[in-house]
């Protein structure tokens, strides 16, 4: 490994990104386990009613921007580590294809967005079906 970082700034901006994407994972997370606490406790259900009759397409579509909300981080994650083996002039590879620094930060730049948006649709349709939910 060189002894030169070559590009110094990345690993303070990588490190500031990196805690964006955390939170939104987190959030994310959180927004696929509130619907059911929240139907339990808060709309206060009976334990006889199963949440499946409950739930209809917009929890479900939320879930399933959660999980790409989830996955677009755990790939931005990834393209983070090749960033800074880049930054220290390490030659990397990602996913078994060797890559340069602006397909990176490409990956970068589109896993950080789309984990962002993901997030915030999933986050929508959860409030939509709370706020027209009828018992």
């Amino acid at each position: 490994m060189n002894d030169k970082l070559i590009y110094p700034y990345r690993l303070d901006s990588n490190a500031r990104y990196r805690e964006v994407v955390k939170f939104v994972m987190t959030y994310a997370l959180a927004s696929i386990t509130v619907p059911i606490l929240f139907a339990r406790n808060i709309l206060i259900l009976p334990t006889n009613v199963s949440l499946l009759s409950i739930f209809d397409w917009e929890v479900y579509l939320s879930w399933f921007f959660c999980v790409l909300s989830i996955l677009s981080g755990l790939v931005f994650y990834y393209a983070s580590a090749v960033w800074i083996r880049l930054a220290w002039g390490e030659p990397s590879n990602l996913f078994g294809c060797k890559i340069g620094d602006n397909c990176t930060e490409r990956i970068l730049d589109c896993t950080f967005w789309l984990s962002i948006l993901f997030c915030g649709i999933g986050f929508a349709l959860i409030i939509r079906f709370f706020l027209l939910f009828v018992t």
